[in-house]
């Protein structure tokens, strides 16, 4: 079941400065199910036998969030100050069961006990200032304050009726974010014919995550300059030439922090790795736009430098019963190095009818090699070690992809 209520209202103080308010709940009531079937076969490939998971679980989610706005519109058209502010929370409680079946007489049961509470605040403030016929001065700052609480227990069910943790499935985690920014832009044109956009934005970034589950806490702290460049030429009315470059930062989803793991599927185990940095791509673009009567052509070749991508490190171990079991994790390794071309065509037979036509060439080059050692037990002997894993994830190879969509 859903619901939810949102309303908003605004206040014009006088015909130059605004002031918005909105607010909304929603509350979502739903049972999540999983069937996780396993198949075990010898090197021969011959059936052994079969076991699987079914989970069911379920989740109360009560989301808030409450907006306030201030504009003032200046003299001149297109000049004007605004600032926006929104504070959101969300708590999602999930409680399910796992019942592992691996014949009539031979199950065991999980109990499931999931509660998270996210709270976060945003404050904007951006001022636009047009200049001359064409040029436009922008100057603005954001800060994202986020704190998100995680608290994931399992029990195993005994057969007297005793719920009995499982470590290996427990995560308190506090993890705090707080990314503060400041930008500034400029566009103008020189003559007809030649127009450019020039920015640079300042970000600093300081992260927290305790792990109250193994009394550890990771604290880091980033500055980074992002610059943008764009230049364009116009040779007609209907033919120009642009220029871009653009660095850019992918911070790891929340998700990929946590050191939070699924009692679902306790096969393929999925960790988090709370010491995860962001991904930097520096990307540049040539791009030629045409007009032939109705239709226009955008062919663009692209270069991208990624570093310290973040892949998926998989090995293999053993659970307690001497089973087999994958363990992945994300991690920062290697760069990438990405190249191709992009052409993007619409054409207009009619006002109210449009194509688009996407075709996507590009090939890739990936650098990148991890190993790390781990505690090992053998299953048949049970005697104790440790073993390194690896896994190289170097590799090239070319891709191409395309759309055509009609609307109308």
């Amino acid at each position: 079941r859903k619901y939810s209520i949102h309303f908003g209202t605004e206040y014009y103080l006088d015909d130059k400065n605004t002031i918005g308010l909105s607010a909304g709940y929603r509350y979502n009531n739903g049972n999540n199910n999983a069937l996780v079937d396993y198949n075990y076969y010898d090197n021969a490939m011959s059936f052994l036998r079969n076991e699987y998971n079914i989970q069911d679980e379920k989740e109360i989610e009560n989301n808030f969030d409450l907006d306030v706005s201030y504009k003032h519109e200046f003299d001149k058209k297109g000049h004007e100050l605004a600032f926006t502010g929104r504070f959101s929370t969300q708590k999602e409680d999930e409680d399910g069961d796992v019942f592992n079946y691996k014949k009539a007489d031979d199950f065991s049961t999980r109990i499931t006990d999931n509660l998270e509470d996210q709270k976060n605040i945003v404050i904007t403030a951006d001022y636009v200032k047009p200049i001359g016929e064409k040029g436009k001065f922008e100057l603005g700052a954001r800060a994202d304050f986020s704190d998100t609480k995680t608290n994931n227990k399992t029990f195993n069910l005994t057969d007297t009726g005793e719920l009995v943790p499982d470590n290996n499935f427990f995560a308190n985690v506090d993890n705090k974010q707080n990314v503060i920014a400041a930008y500034t832009q400029y566009g103008n044109a020189i003559g007809e014919k030649f127009q450019y956009f020039a920015g640079l934005r300042l970000e600093t970034s300081d992260m927290e995550i305790n792990n109250y589950t193994t009394n550890k806490k990771i604290s880091k702290k980033y500055t980074d300059l992002f610059p943008t460049l764009t230049l364009n030429y116009k040779f007609t009315e209907k033919n120009e030439l642009q220029l871009s470059y653009s660095r850019r930062v992918q911070r790891p989803m929340g998700f990929m922090l946590m050191p939070f793991f699924s009692a679902t599927d306790d096969r393929n185990i999925r960790n988090g790795n709370p010491d995860l940095n962001p991904t930097y791509t520096n990307s540049l673009e040539l791009s030629y736009i045409t007009t032939i009567g109705k239709l226009m052509v955008t062919p663009s070749l692209f270069y991208q430098k990624t570093t310290d991508v973040i892949n998926q490190f998989q090995r293999k171990n053993y659970n307690d019963n001497g089973e087999d079991v994958l363990i992945s994790k994300p991690i920062n390794v290697g760069d990438e190095d990405r190249y191709g071309l992009d052409l993007t065509a619409t054409y207009r037979p009619a006002k109210w009818w449009n194509l688009m036509f996407n075709v996507n060439l590009f090939g890739y080059n990936r650098s990148g090699y991890y190993e790390e050692t781990n505690a090992f037990k053998d299953p048949i002997t049970g005697v104790e070690g440790t073993k390194v894993d690896s896994q190289d994830f170097s590799g090239d190879g070319f891709s191409s992809r395309g759309r055509l969509s009609s609307s109308f």
